[in-house]
């Protein structure tokens, strides 16, 4: 409902309620992955390396699909494109080291981290969609 920017509002059709559900089930997969793997895995020194680590897969599985794209001959890639990917990687970056040591904070459970975490994205996307873009908010939005 975020994207709508009509009052009138959307007719809904069946076959796209997969993406609210794939969302949700993915947003899940990966919170109890960061928590079992910083409970299991992540010794105090090494939650940089722990953070780097999901990163360098990630970067991995990038590099990945673009080769296969070169190959493919359907490879655009542009320096906006990449200067933008690293704009948008150190926030996310920093999102995960820090999201890890909130997760290691005595007071804290992650049943309160996680969905604090997840508002606070949604929010600070908003104000910056309305401060640098004039986005227009509906009450439906």
């Amino acid at each position: 409902l975020t994207s709508i920017k009509k009052k009138e509002g959307i007719k809904i059709q069946k076959r796209n309620l997969i993406f609210p559900l794939l969302v949700f089930f993915g947003s899940g997969v990966i919170d109890t992955t960061i928590k079992f793997l910083e409970t299991a895995d992540v010794v105090e020194a090494d939650v940089a390396l722990f953070s780097s680590t999901i990163f360098a897969i990630a970067g991995c599985v990038g590099v990945s699909i673009l080769i296969i794209q070169a190959f493919m001959g359907k490879l655009k890639l542009s320096f906006k494109n990449v200067l933008g990917g690293i704009a948008l990687g150190i926030p996310n970056f920093g999102s995960i080291y820090f999201l890890v040591l909130a997760l290691r904070t005595e007071g804290m459970e992650s049943s309160t981290i996680f969905p604090l975490n997840n508002v606070a994205i949604v929010m600070i996307s908003t104000f910056l969609g309305i401060l640098l873009f004039g986005e227009k908010m509906l009450p439906k939005n």
